[in-house]
């Protein structure tokens, strides 16, 4: 059971993404800073924020926190193209 203003999970939805071991030191949500070691690139249309928690096909079970959530951009459109989530 879970306390009042803990955090409840769904079961999770998957989609198809690409992990990049990548270390890189980076300001988080929190403004503070935190050694990046993985990097997830995920299509734009993947429905994400810094509340998400992310499983790895290679590594269930282990929920990765997002620390913060960064982006490509098309240079015609101005449009963010990929999603870059930094765990």
């Amino acid at each position: 059971m879970a306390g009042s203003g803990d955090a409840q999970y769904d079961d999770g939805t998957e989609y198809k993404g690409y992990p990049v071991e990548m270390t890189e030191l980076i300001e988080d949500t929190h403004g503070q800073q935190f050694l990046s070691k993985l990097r997830v690139y995920l299509p734009e249309e993947v429905p994400v924020s810094v509340q998400d928690l992310i499983e790895l096909p290679d590594d269930k079970n282990n929920h990765r926190q997002i620390r913060k959530l960064g982006g490509f951009y098309d240079g015609n459109t101005g449009k963010r193209d990929i999603w870059v989530v930094y765990l």
